[in-house]
């Protein structure tokens, strides 16, 4: 049965609207309650439009969990998180693009990471090494976890993780987007459909469960 539908703005192909099933659904969040680990106390963050698949992560997770959820007006949504400051030390679960994650790093004081329970998830564009230097400089507690989620709105929110313990020795800028979540498989594939070697370039091309 139909649980929700989104419409596209075309990056991924020609503009459409997405119909997402229960089971996909389902699917998705029986994998991140597994995965996230939402903190017992604290709020969570809803600061984008339910329009945006963004939005699925941060409404439905908590709510499974039992967990109060934080709704900025829509005045306050966007990339700067407007009006945030007074709640962030409430704050211990939130699901955020690059460009929030940046925002919300000028707002944050050392303090914030040093002993306090948190879980972000970052989703719906490169993620780049800088963009989680914060972390790295003052130094995050193991209290608090960075995840890297990757997936088109087809894909049901996401279709790939990768946890952010340290930045990563290599010469790439970008983070990785991790491995297949649960149920599901990813092949980079030619033209003619045909896997590519390791190291080759290709389309990447998703299935299963999502």
């Amino acid at each position: 049965h139909l649980a929700y539908v989104i419409y596209t703005s075309g990056s991924t192909g020609k503009p459409k609207g997405v119909m997402i099933n229960q089971g996909n659904l389902i699917h998705y969040l029986h994998y991140a309650l597994k995965t996230y680990p939402v903190p017992q106390t604290g709020r969570s963050l809803l600061h984008s439009s339910i329009t945006f698949d963004m939005s699925i992560t941060s409404l439905f997770l908590p709510l499974v969990k039992g967990h109060f959820i934080h709704v900025l007006p829509p005045s306050s949504q966007g990339d700067t998180l407007e009006g945030l400051d007074k709640e962030l030390d409430k704050l211990g679960f939130i699901k955020l693009t690059p460009a929030h994650l940046r925002a919300l790093q000028e707002k944050l004081t050392s303090s914030y990471t040093a002993d306090k329970e948190s879980c972000f998830i970052i989703g719906g564009e490169n993620l780049l090494k800088e963009d989680t230097a914060f972390w790295h400089n003052n130094r995050c507690s193991s209290l608090t976890s960075i995840f890297n989620e990757y997936g088109p709105t087809e894909s049901t929110v996401g279709c790939a993780v990768f946890k952010i313990n340290e930045i990563e020795n290599t010469n790439h800028a970008s983070i990785p987007i991790g491995r297949p979540i649960s149920n599901t498989q990813i092949y980079i594939l030619d033209s003619y459909l045909n896997p590519v070697p390791v190291g080759v370039r290709g389309e990447i091309y998703i299935g299963g469960a999502g």
